[in-house]
């Protein structure tokens, strides 16, 4: 808050007779005493590898507020979660955080009505007396009567369960996981004695081979309840933001790069106030990487030693570790974050493998595999493949490392500031020796720098890569979810607009203007409609104005565009009809909608249908969404990546008739017969590009020898009429030289 909002809101409380009301000093020397106090969020200097300075808060009292704050406390969600009704309506609802997030970095133990604490991976024992191993812990929510003690009403309100594999006790002695099938849940209140009661007792035991094999018995105990010292031990989930803005109020272009978290275990309610939106840092010259650097050691350290936290709800000390849920910083970030050199390289998608060179796409095999999901890739085969551009910077092979990344889609822009270091460093150093030793082999001397460079960035290595790849359990090449303003808003919205009004005269601006502002917007969660200013900065839109645009505009539109283009328009609104619905009542009918809507861009405009549902991996032009949150379908024709939308039902209610796919193909084969031939059309238009790009050039080129000796003979013909008009000059010049000599001589 700025000074002058400051002092117009402390001159309202004393209008309004609050007593007490400081003064604006008094309170700015509280506001600072509260930052040095422990319920504060302290602010540390940090200096990058690269030099430059920048401060970062703490993130770790950050989290501490949320879980000491009683009205926080209550909207945080520990485990994933189950709803009776089956609607996905928040994160711990998909299926990323309940089946195939990273074990490790989910809250691993459950603590008992009796206080005792069950952690995954350990051995406990039900009131039955049978033995269980859990995997992961989850809250479910149900109508029905469940087993145990539960009641119907205390089973709608969500109990606690473990997933896991009982372990039989066979002769005697010997014990076996049974994990040859699906885990199974249990209620957590069945259970009734944790690893540390066991202990003593199973240790005359032994474990079946099998078991032994898997490595069950080496993860007991679980290391994390040393860490907790007998404390409840959770784990926080943050989203990470990151993105360059505006310094300036004006719209003078003012560089920063700042960077932002929100506590992903809140409700989507709560993480769209600002109050929960927190300010990590800020800089004009430090990378967002840089500044991540900072968040990644306070998450390294949370996990080598958990925080304390006071539970609000429970009024006891627990101790937090952090994890990072997903990235959701806007398309081009999530490119850099995940080392990946964006849309205009040949490897377009940052979450596959998919592409290849404009040679390449004209052929029929790889513009049919433009349309289906590639090999994903991983953080393993990313960091691999900059590994490979470190060995060669420490060879000096320059064009290897630009081949390379040509080739692959892969560039990390954090370590190419060390891969130029290495390239110039390995030059110096070799023509250094060269002169100091000239008899001496250059492959010897190219050998010894090599090693002398390789051993540094193996010191280093972690200042070298990008810090996102060094956070455990975040894959940046999935957890990068694609963002609704720049796919949509400030992409298809955008240029239809424009292709829209571009063509219209006055009259037809004023009367679409005339109908927005006369819209119904009940029911649509926009801003109050500003129609004139809309169309009077229609080129000039923000996000805001455009969203107004897309869920409107289809209503005005039937008499002031043509057919196709309405066709299109109509197509548009149906997908925008998806955006902001974020409830998911039925994932597989989702998928369906959500293909039918993805391929309507390019369909439409083609006036071609949907292919079919397929839950794969499908998105091409950007990214893939991530695949642990929803599976999606294959897209034929593909325009604009739109895996950022959200949610089907209302659609599907009040249009279902356009819910369901109609196959543009009989077969595959036919699919694969249409794509050849659209491969050949281009390259033929290719081809016939070229020929017209030669034609012109020669013509250009004739031309261009034409002036040249049109300028030739001009300057000939010059220095010719100069030597004339010599010529025809060097008599007179005689005549006055004589006349002159014989002047002299009279004199």
């Amino acid at each position: 808050m700025s000074e002058s909002q400051l002092k117009l809101w402390l001159w309202i409380l004393k209008e309004c007779g609050v007593k007490d009301v400081p003064s604006l000093k008094a309170f700015r020397k509280f506001q600072e005493s509260l930052r040095k106090s422990d319920s504060g969020v302290s602010t540390k200097e940090c200096t990058s590898p690269k030099g430059n300075l920048f401060y970062v808060n703490d993130i770790h009292k950050i989290i501490a507020n949320d879980w000491g704050n009683p009205h926080t406390r209550r909207r945080i969600h520990i485990y994933p979660e189950i709803p009776a009704d089956g609607i996905v309506r928040e994160m711990w609802h998909a299926e990323k955080w309940r089946k195939s997030m990273d074990r490790s970095k989910l809250s691993p133990m459950w603590s008992g009505p009796d206080s005792q604490h069950y952690y995954v991976d350990e051995i406990a024992q039900l009131n039955s007396g049978k033995l269980f191993i859990p995997l992961r812990w989850m809250k479910q929510y149900t109508n029905d009567v469940v087993d145990g003690n539960l009641s119907r009403e205390e089973a709608a309100l969500g109990f606690v369960v473990a997933e896991g594999y009982f372990v039989r006790l066979n002769g005697g002695r010997v014990l076996t996981v049974l994990d040859d099938a699906e885990p199974v849940r249990v209620q957590a209140n069945m259970f009734s004695n944790c690893f540390v009661n066991l202990e003593r007792k199973l240790s005359s035991f032994s474990w079946s081979d099998a078991s032994t094999q898997a490595g069950y018995s080496k993860k007991m105990p679980n290391p994390k309840r040393a860490k907790a010292r007998g404390r409840p031990y959770y784990c926080a989930l943050i989203i990470f933001f990151g993105d360059d803005v505006s310094g300036n109020r004006s719209k003078s272009w003012n560089k920063h790069l700042v960077a932002e978290i929100t506590h992903a275990n809140l409700d989507r309610e709560l993480l769209q106030q600002t109050a929960h939106i927190h300010h990590i840092s800020c800089s004009q010259h430090a990378s967002v990487a840089e500044q991540f650097a900072e968040i990644q050691r306070a998450i390294a350290s949370s996990e080598a030693a958990p925080f304390p936290v006071f539970d609000a709800l429970l009024h006891q000390e627990a101790c937090v570790e952090i994890a990072v849920f997903v990235d959701a910083s806007d398309n081009p970030m999530q490119s850099e974050i995940s080392n990946h050199m964006g849309g205009p390289a040949n490897f377009k998608c940052r979450e596959c493998e998919v592409g290849g060179t404009q040679e390449e796409k004209r052929t029929d095999k790889v513009y049919h595999e433009l349309f289906f999901g590639g090999v994903p890739r991983s953080w393993q085969g990313v960091l691999s493949i900059v590994g490979e551009h470190l060995s060669w910077a420490c060879e000096g092979k320059k064009g290897l490392i630009d081949a390379a990344q040509t080739g692959t889609g892969v560039k990390d822009p954090h370590a190419q500031f060390w891969i130029d270091k290495l390239l110039s460093d390995f030059k110096t150093k070799t023509e250094a020796l060269r002169n100091t030793s000239p008899r001496r082999p250059v492959c010897e001397i190219k050998e010894e720098v090599t090693l002398e460079l390789e051993g540094w960035v193996e010191d280093h290595y972690s200042d070298i890569i990008n810090p996102f790849f060094l956070v455990k359990g975040h894959d940046p090449t999935q957890d990068t979810p694609v963002e609704i303003l720049h796919t949509i808003l400030l992409g298809i919205d955008k240029y239809i607009w424009y292709y829209s009004y571009r063509d219209w005269n006055p009259a037809k601006k004023e009367l679409f203007s005339q109908r927005l502002q006369a819209t119904d917007a009940n029911g649509l969660s926009l801003p109050p409609i500003r129609a004139s200013y809309i169309m009077q900065y229609a080129g000039s839109l923000i996000g805001r104005q455009l969203k107004t645009v897309i869920q409107t505009a289809v209503f005005h539109l039937h008499d002031l565009v043509d057919d196709d283009h309405y066709a299109t328009w109509r197509a548009v609104a149906q997908l925008a009809a998806l955006l902001w619905v974020p409830e998911i009542d039925d994932v597989d009918q989702y998928c369906a909608v959500k293909f039918n809507f993805n391929a309507q861009h390019a369909c439409y405009e083609g006036k071609c249908a949907p292919t079919g549902t397929r839950r794969v991996r499908q998105e091409r032009q950007l990214t893939e969404l991530t695949e642990a949150v929803l599976e999606h379908t294959d897209d034929d024709r593909f325009i604009i990546n739109t895996s950022a939308f959200h949610n089907a039902h209302l659609i599907r209610r009040v249009l279902p008739g356009l819910t369901r796919p109609v196959p543009w193909f009989d077969t595959a084969e036919e699919r694969e017969r249409f794509h050849h031939a659209q491969a050949a059309k281009l390259r033929a238009s290719e081809g016939q590009k070229r020929k017209e790009r030669d034609g012109v050039a020669a013509q250009k080129k004739a031309t261009a020898a034409a002036a040249q000796v049109e300028a030739q003979r001009l300057v000939a013909e010059a220095e010719a009429a100069e030597r004339a008009e010599a010529e025809e000059e060097r008599p007179a010049q005689r005549r006055r030289v004589d006349s002159e000599a014989a002047d002299m001589q009279v004199d």
